[in-house]
This record gives C-alpha cells, sequence and structure tokens, in this order.
C-alpha cells in the first residue's frame, strides 16, 4: 500500500495587461473584459479557476492549448471594475490522483480611465487676408485653417461644416467657395 499525502504544487501567473494597454477605458468597461493567464507545475486541464473583482468572483477552467495550460475568463462590466484598489486576484485549484488538493494565487493590477479627451478647435480668425472673398477666391477654393489643442494629436481629423456641407482634413481643409453662403446668407464658420 502506498500513502500519498503530499498536495500537488500549482502555479498561476495572470497575463501582466488585461487590456492591450492595461488601462480600462469607457468601452471597455461597457462590456465583457476577458482575463487571461497561464497555470503550471501540478496544475492540469479541467481544473477551476476563479478571479475575483471588486468581491465578485468569475470563474473558469483550465485549457490546454497547443500544449500551454491557461484560462479565459469574461469580467463582466461595470461594476466589477469599480474596485478601489485596482486588482484581480486569481486562485487555481487543483487535486492529484490520491485526492490531496492545493491552490495557488496571483494577483495583478489595472488602471482605469473612463474621462473622454477633451480636444479644443480655434478657426483663424480671417478666411482670406481681409476677410471678404473676392471674384477670383469665389471662383476657385479657400483655404480655411486653425488650430487643436487639449487633447488633440497628430492624426485626428477636423470636420468644418459650411453651409451645411461637411468638409474634412488634417489641420487645414479647402471647401469649394462655391459651398459658402452667399454674402446676403453670410454667417460666422464653426
Amino acid at each position: 500500500m502506498v500513502i500519498d499525502t503530499a498536495p500537488p504544487l500549482p502555479t498561476i501567473t495572470l497575463d501582466a495587461d488585461i487590456t492591450a494597454d492595461d488601462i480600462l477605458n469607457a468601452a471597455e468597461i461597457a462590456g465583457n473584459v476577458t482575463v487571461t493567464g497561464t497555470v503550471g507545475g501540478d496544475a492540469k486541464a479541467g481544473d477551476t479557476v476563479t478571479l475575483t473583482v471588486n468581491g465578485q468572483n468569475f470563474t473558469g477552467l483550465v485549457v490546454n492549448n497547443a500544449g500551454v495550460l491557461g484560462f479565459a475568463i469574461a469580467v463582466p462590466a461595470p461594476t466589477s471594475w469599480a474596485d478601489a484598489d485596482r486588482t484581480i486576484d486569481a486562485r487555481v485549484t487543483t487535486t492529484d490522483a490520491a485526492g490531496n488538493s492545493a491552490t495557488a494565487d496571483d494577483s495583478e493590477g489595472y488602471s482605469v480611465d473612463t474621462a473622454p479627451p477633451l480636444p479644443t478647435i480655434t478657426l483663424d480668425a480671417n478666411i482670406t487676408a481681409d476677410d471678404i472673398l473676392n471674384a477670383a477666391e469665389i471662383a476657385g477654393n479657400v483655404t480655411v485653417t486653425g488650430t487643436v489643442g487639449g487633447d488633440a494629436k497628430v492624426g485626428d481629423t477636423v470636420t468644418l461644416t459650411v453651409n451645411g456641407q461637411n468638409f474634412t482634413g488634417l489641420w487645414s481643409t479647402t471647401p469649394a467657395c462655391s459651398a459658402l453662403p452667399s454674402p446676403s446668407r453670410r454667417r460666422p464658420l464653426g
């Protein structure tokens, strides 16, 4: 007869980033966030992994994916992510053939940023040098310029609406003068 009282020795590791940038944004918090990781040691496929976020438990099973033992557990929104310590706790529990059980734990922090960006835009004061469109300018295009600031960044799109028509560009845009209102219907751009 063999007596086996030695507990198994599992390991668990949460992936370092729970999202691509490890910062949950408003869109990610509005849906499920899949938390992933790996297990090792004596852990095996079919073992239970429990994630604890904001005092709530979410469970999944260890799966063998091309020789790598891991897990992927969906954590629903939004109350799960209202966790003051911004930490995910993970635990795997395994039982060996002799019935001995053991657990392993890991934790991983994350950040939350749900504030929308605050870009600013200012159109230059004059559309033309004298801010009056002459016949030559009306026959062609006029470049409308301005500056952006705040949280605006290179590559953001600027949309200028003139007389109900949208024109887009990066940092400046050139609407056709034919789209501009006649002098009798002139109103501020923006």
